[in-house]
C-alpha cells in the first residue's frame, strides 16, 4: 500500500522569499519513501522526472504511484490558482 502527503512550503528548511513556492510530496511504500520537492511552476518538469521514474525498472515506483503523485501536484497547483482567483488550462497538462 502507498500513501501520498503533500503539503506546501512547510518544511522547515524551506525558508526565505520563495518558501511559498516550493512543494513537496512524499511517497511511502513500504519501506521506501520518495520525496519529491518542486517550484510553482515546474509542475511539468516534476510529472516528467516522476513518468521517467515510474518507467525505470530500478525502483519500485509504479504507473499507478506516478499517477497518484501527478494527480497530487495538479491539485496543488489548482488550490493555488483558485487561491489567485484565476483559470487553469487543463491541456497545458497532457
Amino acid at each position: 500500500m502507498s500513501k501520498v502527503v503533500g503539503n506546501e512550503g512547510s518544511d522547515a528548511q524551506l525558508k526565505g522569499p520563495r518558501a511559498d513556492r516550493v512543494f513537496q510530496l512524499s511517497l511511502i511504500k513500504a519501506e521506501h519513501r520518495y520525496s519529491f520537492r518542486y517550484e510553482l511552476g515546474a509542475e511539468q518538469e516534476m510529472v516528467r522526472a516522476i513518468l521517467r521514474m515510474a518507467k525505470a525498472p530500478t525502483n519500485d515506483l509504479s504507473a499507478i504511484d506516478a499517477l497518484v503523485l501527478s494527480h497530487q501536484i495538479g491539485r496543488n497547483k489548482a488550490a493555488i490558482l483558485e487561491k489567485q482567483n484565476t483559470t487553469w488550462d487543463h491541456d497545458t497538462y497532457k
